[in-house]
């Protein structure tokens, strides 16, 4: 399920998905799949495709099960910043945590807007860097919810030109974030899968 968030609610104005041409994955073996996980393995999900993909990275071997929803590979716990601190903040804050993607919150810890570290440095550009975060996020941001599939996500990506995608949980928390890197390097992993149909 995808859906925009604006000022920390969801936007009318859900992204158009095309269907895939083949038949999506059986809908029972998912459900099979998703019972079958264990809390603590949903927690460290995606701590373990991390280290998976590092240590597969190169390697010809292959996985002997298979991934389906973002909540196996988006990166976890997301790093995001309150919307009143400054982008001369941000930019320090993501070099020191080598990241390049900012979710953007409110004091409820609502995501409202996202930043990259190319939006930041081109706003550094033409401002001062004392200008807060809520005067430059870009909204609505996309996101979606840890039960997307990853196929859907991946053609998300492409449809709407963007390079990431937050994930966020029932409250509109983010709780997590998927980039195309993590996608291709889910790819050297399961080189037989197909991310878009």
């Amino acid at each position: 399920m995808f859906f925009w968030i604006q000022d920390g609610r969801i936007s009318p104005r859900p992204p158009i998905v095309r269907e895939p041409r083949v038949l999506s994955i059986d809908r029972a073996r998912k459900s099979h799949f998703v019972e079958a996980q264990t809390e603590e393995r949903r927690e460290t999900s995606g701590n373990l495709f991390q280290s998976s993909a590092k240590s597969s990275y190169g390697s010809p071997n292959k996985r002997d099960t298979s991934v389906f929803f973002i909540h196996e590979i988006m990166t976890e716990p997301v790093f995001s910043l309150d919307q009143n601190i400054t982008i001369g903040q941000a930019l320090r804050e993501l070099k020191k945590r080598e990241i390049r993607h900012l979710p953007i919150t409110d004091p409820s810890k609502k995501l409202i807007g996202f930043l990259s570290e190319r939006d930041i440095l081109q706003n550094l550009l033409k401002e001062n860097e004392n200008i807060e975060l809520k005067l430059v996020m870009i909204q609505p941001v996309l996101v979606c919810k840890p039960s997307s599939e990853i196929r859907l996500v991946a053609k998300t990506l492409i449809q709407e030109r963007i390079g990431c995608m937050p994930v966020v949980d029932e409250e509109l928390r983010p709780v997590g974030i998927v980039t195309r890197s993590d996608l291709l390097r889910l790819l050297t992993i399961y080189p037989e899968l197909n991310l878009i149909a």
